[in-house]
């Protein structure tokens, strides 16, 4: 019945394909950065994010070019039921961002290395404080509004169009204003840099399962030239477009 903290650091781009966990989790990222996709919601993932996942959401990871690193907590449903917290069975997954998760995330890392007589307690402490700050500081305001799904859907119905950001708010049905406070809230970046993930991550789909000349690609999904997309593919990935490639197909394949 006890909570089990694990640790992952990455030093390359590499991603984890869409999976889910048997138990409910918390993830504190303590450095790098990750963009997570649960359902409709893309989130990007920096230093200060805290991620509540329920048991068995499936989501998948890409992670970003340069080091990394996030502690991740896993609540079996004993420590909950012993602890009578029937809210966290109840709640949807969510994402923070508060400088006072990387603290309790640096907490948890502490205690995770210090391992001493002390660090269960200590480890218990810093989990119900977090899970307090996600019942109390984010009631169910937090949530993402509906309006939240209905603009990702649209922006990946055509990642290449250009939206400004009155239009995305006309299709929230709220002002602008509102639109890209609430949608970086929520998303955890702003809806331009969201739409620069969607071309990427639909330039690599490309560049990966088809033929398509690489400045077709670079055409189709929004970027300015071949070279433009090149950059952004190395910066993400380490490698070029055509590095890529050769990873993901047989030699002979195309």
């Amino acid at each position: 019945m006890s909570l089990h903290v694990s640790e992952t650091a990455w030093s390359k781009p590499f991603a984890k394909a869409r999976h889910r966990h048997d138990a409910a989790r918390l993830v504190f990222v303590l450095a790098g950065r990750f963009e997570e996709r649960a359902g409709s919601v893309q989130r990007d993932c920096g230093l200060g994010t805290m991620i509540f996942r329920p048991a068995g959401e499936p989501h998948e990871e890409r992670f970003a070019q340069g080091h990394g690193r996030y502690i991740s907590v896993a609540l079996s449903d004993e420590w909950i039921a012993l602890r009578e917290l029937r809210a966290v069975r109840e709640r949807p997954g969510i994402a923070l961002h508060d400088d006072a998760f990387a603290e309790l995330g640096r907490g948890l890392a502490d205690e995770l290395h210090r391992a001493d007589a002390w660090s269960a307690a200590s480890i218990e402490s810093l989990v119900l404080e977090s899970l307090v700050r996600i019942g109390r500081d984010a009631p169910a305001s937090a949530l993402p509004p509906r309006w939240i799904a209905a603009v990702c859907d649209a922006l990946r119905e055509d990642p290449a169009a250009r939206h400004a950001v009155a239009d995305l708010a006309r299709i929230a049905g709220v002002h602008p204003a509102h639109f890209a406070r609430t949608f970086r809230r929520h998303v955890g970046t702003t809806p331009a840099a969201y739409v620069r993930m969607l071309r990427l991550d639909e330039a690599r789909r490309l560049i990966e399962t088809t033929d398509a000349p690489l400045a077709a690609i670079a055409a189709a999904t929004g970027f300015a030239d071949q070279s433009h997309l090149t950059r952004r593919i190395r910066r993400s990935t380490g490698a070029t477009p055509t590095g890529l490639r050769r990873s993901v197909r047989p030699r002979g394949a195309f």
